[in-house]
């Protein structure tokens, strides 16, 4: 474990011994460092901007998918396959959701006062007593998605009542796994919440059967209500921008770092990389995280933040700006 911003950094899902070394060089000096410096981390009073250096880089390495527009760097989709299809994708007709989608006994409703678009959407209820059953959920099978491509399910929910976060399950698999098995991203949906768009990476590499996917929205029981609209499926593709990261001369230390794409909710994937051999300094990085420590490993030499993210045919993905702030000498 390596303290973070709200307490400590966690390395997740590393494979084998080989993988774990590069994290556990470091580890020694950090444990240290965060012995010896007890208490919050320095959020840092010198501000500096990497977009500058994020457009030299682009210009000079020419990533696949990335250029330049308007001073904006920008991540574009450029292949061949488009959007799927989804019948009953929208919840705007009993007849369409009814041939497109499969429940748990009954589907649930359709509510025809509620909905981001259209003219309604489905609404999970699982908490009246009596009423079966308490944890619904809906699946599609979709033979039109390709193998060994990668999607992106994106869908908008809204929820009311529950004074706690309401659990919302999205699973994919393969018709040889379903309905046996699924893969689900779980979801914490805060209460009395207006709608909200969400992303949910579908990905997979020698998945046979058909067909190829299975999409399963699953709310377990809870006190609340969650309503469902929109539901897409699009192509994606991963785009890698490296934005060196360079203390300026006055620097003593590094504080938080932030990142601003627009759409704001476009997925995004964020490593903190040592450029002299690439290994991984710091995993899962988030807009906003403190990375303080990053002294005890590297000093304040430079360092890559890696930004993955994923443009579909609809919708591009740009990064407005960069922001990395240090502690200075004077401090």
């Amino acid at each position: 474990m390596l303290r973070g911003p709200d307490g400590y950094w966690i390395y997740k899902d590393l494979p084998n011994e080989e993988a774990l070394q590069p994290f556990w060089k470091p580890f020694a000096a950090i444990n240290q460092w965060t012995t010896e410096n007890p208490g919050p981390l320095a959020a840092g009073d010198l501000s500096r901007s990497a977009r500058p250096d994020a457009i030299q880089w682009v210009h000079e390495n020419k990533p696949e998918g990335i250029a330049i527009g308007d001073g904006r760097i920008v991540a574009r989709y450029d292949g061949s396959t488009s959007e799927v299809p989804l019948i009953g994708g929208n919840f705007d007709s009993v007849e369409a959701v009814t041939e497109g989608w499969k429940g748990r006994g009954s589907l649930p409703p359709l509510d025809e006062s509620v909905f981001h678009s259209g003219r309604a959407s489905i609404r999970f209820e699982p908490s009246a007593a009596g009423q079966s059953p308490r944890s619904p959920h809906i699946d599609k099978k979709i033979p039109e998605a390709g193998h060994k491509k990668i999607y992106e399910v994106s869908f908008w929910v809204k929820t009311a009542g529950a004074g706690d976060p309401i659990r919302f399950w999205v699973g994919r698999a393969n018709s040889s796994q379903h309905p046996d098995y699924m893969y689900y991203a779980n979801y914490f949906l805060p209460p009395d919440h207006d709608w909200m768009r969400l992303r949910t990476p579908i990905t997979w590499g020698m998945y046979k059967g058909s067909p190829p996917l299975v999409l399963r929205f699953w709310c377990p029981p809870t006190d609340g209500k969650v309503w469902l609209d929109e539901v897409r499926l699009q192509p994606v593709q991963v785009r890698t921008l490296d934005i060196p990261l360079n203390p300026p001369a006055d620097a003593a230390g590094w504080g938080t770092i932030d990142w601003k794409l627009s759409p704001a909710d476009a997925r995004c994937e964020a490593d903190i990389e040592d450029p002299e051999d690439d290994h991984t300094l710091r995993k899962r990085l988030y807009p906003g995280d403190n990375v303080a420590p990053l002294v005890a490993v590297v000093g304040l030499k430079p360092v890559v933040l890696r930004l993955k993210v994923y443009p579909s045919p609809a919708e591009t993905v740009v990064l407005e700006e960069v922001q990395i702030r240090f502690t200075s000498k004077s401090r």
